[in-house]
């Protein structure tokens, strides 16, 4: 998975949307933010990708988790 401009946009009033396609990554941030309840993308039964609203003063954060797990182009 590559995390760019297209993977995090701004959601408005201070957060951010995250598309992530990596299920390491996704549990991991899953539980730094504490989300209880899941926004995904489903094909043919297979969950492949998620959706995360991320507060701005938590997205350096989930950036670096990300990183972990993916490579970086937000040029």
């Amino acid at each position: 998975m590559k995390i760019n401009k297209k993977n995090i946009w701004d959601f408005g009033k201070g957060y951010y949307k995250v598309h992530i396609t990596n299920a390491e990554a996704y549990e991991k941030i899953k539980e730094f933010l504490k989300i209880e309840q899941d926004s995904y993308y489903k094909k043919n039964g297979e969950i492949f990708a998620w959706d995360v609203a991320v507060e701005e003063k938590k997205l350096p954060k989930v950036k670096k988790i990300l990183k972990e797990f993916v490579w970086y182009n937000l040029k």
